[in-house]
């Protein structure tokens, strides 16, 4: 039996309200493993400073803050700061043709710049 997202959710909600697993399963006949793996995902968790969050919202957090991070790294790698002007800081790129974040550090100063700008592996735009 295939359950769209709103009945998925629906026997979720009536877990939440209190409902036994036991009796779930019993009226629809779905496994008590299935019935756990779509209540994963809606658990939710209360930080220390009062956010609800569910764990799906967490792992996206997770991922965003470390595609942040790595995007930082690159920027602080060919010298950029927030004072500094962004061209000035794509002519910087060159110096870090060596490092293997250049690929990375060439995108991400294209994708800043926009399509106005390219930057050739010598550094000339």
């Amino acid at each position: 039996m295939r359950l769209s997202a709103e009945e998925k959710g629906a026997l979720v909600a009536r877990y939440h309200a209190g409902e036994a697993v036991a009796e779930i399963c019993a009226d629809t006949g779905i496994a008590r493993s299935t019935l756990y793996t779509w209540i994963k995902p809606y658990t939710t968790t209360t930080t220390g400073s009062g956010h609800v969050v569910s764990q799906q919202e967490l792992i996206t957090l997770k991922q965003k803050n470390q595609k942040l991070q790595q995007k930082l790294e690159i920027l602080q790698k060919v010298g950029c700061t927030v004072s500094s002007p962004f061209r000035k800081n794509c002519r910087n790129l060159p110096n870090c043709m060596a490092n293997t974040a250049f690929t990375r550090s060439v995108k991400l100063c294209a994708s800043l710049a926009g399509p106005s700008i390219t930057i050739s592996p010598d550094g000339k735009k």
